[in-house]
């Protein structure tokens, strides 16, 4: 079962408005389920002309069900300003393919547009566990997968990553021309104070006869426009 399930996803958030000075409060697992239900539904956050703002209100815990990416594919993704508050979210679990992977899928179709917009997740604290044993039905050109999010078009700061990330075959009878992963994000437009103690670990082989895509692999992304005061303990 997944956060984003009927019956188990909440039908609103706790309160707010989605503005600045009044923004959509966070309560608890089901109702960060719902905002991965509307970004990925099209139905709120996945517009960066208006970008709404969210902020956490206690720790999360997500080890019930398996969590879904807010903004799990490209045209999708989430646009908005998310602020973890200082929270935890803890007991990430991820084993279903997408194009993008991460407690948060992608941010931002644009990363110029987005760094000058100022869109950023903050203030966010994220363990749990990736694991995923094929991409067999995908047909994307590229995978990225990250503890916090798998493609950050935007800022990322004081954001923490515990994540344990495994991809366990690539063999590749599609199209998915390369990987990129991360312990935070794996790639970042901007980057601040943020770390990653987790692991990645990945089973590179090919016995199919199929072409293997490119793997880019970093502590903290595995490429990045601007990373500062950031550490990885990555293993």
């Amino acid at each position: 079962s997944y956060w984003t399930d009927a019956g188990i996803v909440a039908s609103s958030f706790a309160g707010g408005t989605g503005t600045e000075a009044d923004p959509y409060l966070i309560t608890s697992a089901s109702e960060l389920g719902y905002l991965a239900y509307l970004v990925n539904n099209g139905e709120e956050g996945s517009s960066d002309e208006t970008p709404k703002h969210y902020v956490l209100t206690n720790n999360i815990i997500l080890t019930e069900h398996e969590w879904v990416p807010i903004g799990a594919y490209e045209g999708r993704p989430f646009c908005g300003n998310f602020d973890g508050n200082g929270y935890l979210v803890s007991g990430m679990i991820i084993t279903r393919a997408y194009e993008c992977i991460g407690l948060f899928g992608m941010v931002s179709r644009n990363w110029r547009e987005t760094l000058l917009a100022d869109i950023r997740v903050k203030n966010l604290s994220v363990d749990g566990e990736i694991t995923i044993t094929g991409f067999d039905d995908m047909v994307v050109d590229f995978v990225d997968i990250g503890g916090i999010a798998g493609i950050a078009g935007y800022r990322l700061d004081n954001c923490h990553s515990n994540v344990s990330i495994s991809i366990l075959s690539f063999d590749n009878n599609n199209d998915i021309t390369a990987f990129s992963i991360g312990g935070l994000t794996g790639a970042a437009g901007e980057a601040k104070n943020c770390s990653s103690i987790g692991s990645i670990y990945v089973v590179y082989l090919n016995n199919t006869g199929y072409r293997l895509p490119y793997v880019y692999i970093g502590g903290i992304s595995s490429s990045d426009w601007y990373i500062e005061n950031c550490f990885s303990a990555t293993d």
